[in-house]
Formats: structure tokens, C-alpha cells, sequence
């Protein structure tokens, strides 16, 4: 058997090949665990809408990959896939029959550096793949949020923290769903707090003020838990927040 050695440049060029394989087998992982999340949520919040007497609605949703961009139907903005956060436009979109109520948009690079460790431009310890979880969810929230204005004629929310604080505790709502099928961990729930906290601000003067890490934080836990533990309800969210 012949022998061929190879050069220092191969070398690296197969190492570096190796790499962008490696990068684009996590971010297809990703981009699945992405897909699989909205549609546990969307399954668990239709479930809860048909529960509360309320048409089932679905939310279109958007996974900017690398080198692509996504422009949003509510101001314009063209987002790439690094944009510094998800997000979610409210705007109504027709595609065929089929009308989805807003549109939750997840930039992969992003989602990929929060699995990673990156959450919000802080290190986070604890991060995984239910930061991921944690953040999709949160802007599901937003989107229920947006249902519950019209569908139940309730007033609009008014701009502030208290939408980011009930965001975040439809979030941990889900999230004890996870636990009562015997899917999350402990490592899965500190994870999510955490996200939360590295989440949270104190610009409180800023109109784009979100909550304290803090208050991040025990909002994703009421939804969890419940006040007094007395077990995970989403009008526990509505209650505490809604502000109008």
C-alpha cells in the first residue's frame, strides 16, 4: 500500500474543511431543534386556545441561515442571520389560504452562539439547547399575547417590561409541560433561568427597558411553578402582567 504524505497546506485546508462540516451539521441541528420547539408550542398553546373556547391560530415562522436575510413585514428592517435576538413581528401574513397570525423569526447564528454561551452578549455557564428552547418560546409568548388581543377583544398591552415579563412566563409555562412529560432536566431548567437573568436590564429609564434580570427571572418561574407552587396555568401570566 502506497504511502502519500500529506502537505502542511492539505493539512489545513482538510482541517478547515472539517470544521465548516462540523459548524454546518450543529446549525442543521439546531435549525431542527428550532423547528421541533414552535411546533411543540404551537401544539401545547392550541391545545390551551381550544381550551379557553378560542380559534386555533398558527404563527409563520422564519430561520435566517447564514449568508441569507429576512425583511420584516412590520417596519421594514432587513434582519440578518447574527442579528443580536429573536424576534417577533406581528403582522399577518397570507400564504395561499392559509393566513398566519405574526411572524416569530430566529437568526441561526444567534440561536447557535446562545446554545453555545452567548446569551445577549454575556458568557452564560449554563447554557444548552433549552436556552434555545427558552428563547423560541418566549417570542411564542409574544405571539399568544397577540392572539389573546384579538380574539378576546382584550386591549392592547402597553409598551414596557410587563409584555417582556408575561413573554417570559408563557415560557416557563411551557416549560413545565417538559417536566411533566419527563423531558427537562435539571440542567434544562437552570439554563432557562439563566437565559433569563442574561436577559434582563436595569436601563430604567430606557422606554425599551425589559425587566431586571431579576424580574426575568421569577416571571419565567411563576409560569413554571405557579404562585405558591400551586402549578403551571397561563392565566397566572395574564393575571400578574397584562397591563393596558
Amino acid at each position: 500500500m502506497a504511502f502519500c504524505p500529506v502537505s502542511f497546506l492539505q493539512r489545513e485546508e482538510i482541517i478547515d474543511e472539517a470544521h465548516k462540516n462540523s459548524g454546518r451539521r450543529i446549525k442543521a441541528s439546531v435549525t431542527a431543534y428550532i423547528e421541533e420547539t414552535v411546533d411543540d408550542g404551537y401544539a401545547y398553546w392550541n391545545n390551551w386556545l381550544k381550551n379557553q373556547k378560542l380559534q386555533q391560530a398558527a404563527p409563520l415562522y422564519e430561520i435566517i441561515q447564514r449568508g441569507e436575510t429576512y425583511t420584516d413585514a412590520c417596519d421594514g428592517n432587513i434582519s440578518s442571520s447574527d442579528v443580536p435576538s429573536a424576534f417577533y413581528c406581528p403582522e399577518d401574513v397570507q400564504q395561499g389560504d392559509v393566513t398566519y397570525e405574526g411572524v416569530l423569526v430566529f437568526p441561526i447564528e444567534t440561536m447557535l452562539e446562545m446554545q453555545l454561551g452567548e446569551v445577549n452578549g454575556q458568557y452564560s455557564e449554563r447554557a444548552g439547547k433549552f436556552t434555545v428552547a427558552t428563547t423560541v418560546t418566549h417570542e411564542m409568548g409574544h405571539w399568544v399575547q397577540d392572539v389573546l388581543i384579538y380574539q378576546k377583544a382584550q386591549l392592547p398591552l402597553e409598551p414596557g417590561k410587563h409584555q417582556e415579563l408575561m413573554a417570559d412566563c408563557f415560557s416557563g409555562v411551557w416549560a413545565a409541560t417538559k417536566y411533566t412529560d419527563g423531558t427537562l432536566t435539571a440542567a434544562d431548567f437552570d439554563a432557562a433561568v439563566e437565559s433569563r437573568e442574561k436577559a434582563g436590564d436595569v436601563n430604567f429609564t430606557d422606554p425599551d427597558h425589559h425587566g431586571t434580570p431579576q424580574e426575568r427571572a421569577n416571571a419565567w418561574k411563576l409560569g413554571y411553578f405557579g404562585p405558591n407552587n400551586a402549578g403551571y396555568d397561563p392565566q397566572n401570566c395574564i393575571s400578574e402582567f397584562w397591563r393596558s
